[in-house]
Parts: structure tokens; sequence; C-alpha cells
């Protein structure tokens, strides 16, 4: 009974000489209780809350300076070290250039650059985006030979192409109606003359027109075989009626090369020419007419 007594009044002298000098170097088995993780006041910490906050993770030991906005790499499996948020994503993810974060049905992951050219596409709620190309989206499929656009009113559709592949003609757009192939488009075609100057031989050798709306153009080629009774002027049957007057330029290139003028009369299809200084025409002279007028 003394002994036991004698040992109580030790353990209870020994607990408050301890709990006296506190914790520090002269008492190193002091017993500090572990705070909750997070916890920032001026209390004691004890060496598995220090190991907790800076230097385990889940028994793996980390190294390094635990500095704002790094995080823990894992080096192996059972150490670490404090890198930047960047080189942890390398490492623990993927590091190739051009390559987009992603999260996927079961967690965060890499997509790596797509084909040069592609476009990162969304593929709506509940599917991974990826590169691939754009659809034809928004509208039906086309008709074929055919353009977008709206002949009549606001509504977009489909407007047929016609190939206007024959000879004269032309794809014309017509107002509320759309595209249309326009025949009958200028080109050149043959006339009969008939030129006279007194009783002279007169051969056509070309006599060739275009018209186009109220605009004539013609080329004629003709010789004075026979000269007879012709004189100063040469008349000939214009391809149509002209609404005004005009003229053409006449050009000799065999005999003496004698530039002349044709003139037109409105409302009339009989064309006069004559050369120089009103000379006389001659035998074998090879004469070129050309010009434009308005026709009616």
């Amino acid at each position: 009974m003394m002994k036991r007594s004698i040992l109580g009044f030790l353990f209870a002298l020994w607990s408050s000489i301890a709990a006296a000098q506190g914790c520090g170097p002269a008492n190193p088995n002091c017993i500090v209780p572990t705070a909750p993780p997070g916890t920032n006041n001026n209390q004691a910490a004890s060496t598995a809350f220090v190991t907790n906050a800076t230097g385990s993770i889940s028994g793996v030991t980390i190294t390094g300076t635990a500095a704002a906005g790094n995080v823990p790499v894992a080096t192996s499996s059972s150490a670490g070290v404090w890198e930047s948020f960047s080189l942890g994503i390398d490492a623990s993810i993927g590091s190739t250039r051009g390559s987009v974060l992603e999260r996927g049905a079961a967690s965060w992951g890499i997509i790596t650059p797509g084909t040069s050219g592609l476009p990162w596409i969304s593929n709506g709620a509940g599917a991974d985006p990826a590169y691939q190309a754009i659809t034809n989206v928004g509208h039906a499929a086309m008709t074929q030979n055919a353009v977008k656009g709206a002949a009549s009113s606001t509504a977009v559709a489909d407007l047929s192409i016609p190939s206007c592949s024959t000879t004269a003609s032309a794809l014309q757009w017509t107002t509320n109606t759309g595209f249309s192939c326009r025949t009958g488009l200028p080109s050149w075609a043959a006339f009969t003359p008939t030129p006279t100057c007194g009783t002279a031989t007169i051969t056509t050798n070309s006599a060739r027109f275009s018209t186009s709306n109220k605009t004539t153009a013609f080329q004629l080629d003709f010789t004075i075989t026979a000269i007879g009774t012709c004189t100063t002027t040469v008349s000939f049957t214009a391809p149509n009626t002209a609404n005004s007057s005009g003229s053409a330029i006449m050009a000799e290139t065999t005999v003496n090369a004698v530039m002349g003028v044709c003139n037109f009369s409105s409302g009339s299809a009989t064309v006069g020419c004559s050369k120089n200084a009103l000379a006389n025409f001659v035998v074998n002279e090879h004469h070129i007419v050309s010009g434009v007028y308005e026709n009616q």
C-alpha cells in the first residue's frame, strides 16, 4: 500500500512538472493533439499534422516547395514533388503541343491535334467534341445544277440553272422568275445587198451583219467587174431599215486605195456610197464597207 502511494505521488509530480515546462527542447516528449486539416491558428501543431499538411499525401512523401498554385506530382509510388499546375498537367495527362484538355465520360483527358484545317466541333450534350469536317447543315441537300437564292420572295430556294449550250444563247436572270436561256443573241449572218451603179456589173464577194436589239453592225465586200454607165454613187440595200441617219466607211483595196463614205437615211434601207471628192468609180475596183447603225 505504501509503495503504491509513493508511485502515484511521483507520477503526479512528473505530470505537473511536464505541464509547467510545456513542449519544447526541454520536454520533447510532450503530447500535442492533432488538429483537423486546414486549422490555421497559433496552437501547437503535432508532427502528424505537419506531415499531413506538407510532407505526405496518402503515404507519398512530397518534396520541394508548396508554393501558391503548385500541385503535388507523383514521381514514384511513395514519392512526389511540388510542381506548377502546368507541369502537373504535363506529367499526369500529356504535354503534346496543340492538345485540348477535355472532360470525357469517365475522366479528364488530352485530345491531341487533329488534321490540319479541321475545326473543333461540338457534338452536343453527352458526347465528346472532336476535330471533324463541317457537314451540310441548315438546309437540305441542294438540287443538282442549281444555286441558292430568292427569286420572288425572301424564302431561299434552289434556283435551277439551265445549260444554255445552244448557239447564240446565254444565261439570263429575270426578277420574280429566276434563270433562263436567252436565245437569239447577236450572231453574224448573210444578207443580200445587191449593189448597183448605172449599168455597171458589180459582184458581191461577201455581205454579213449582226443585230442586237436596236443596233446593227455590217460588212460588205464588192468588186466592179464592168463599169458601164456607173459614175459617182454605188447604192445597196442594208440588212434592215435605219431608225436614224448614219454613215459607214468604204475603202478601196486593189486599184487606187481611195477612201469613201456610205450614208444612211432615217426610215430607209437604201445606202448610198461615194468616193472621196466624188471621184468616179472605175472598173476592177475592190471596195470594203463596214459600219454600225441604229435599226428600227
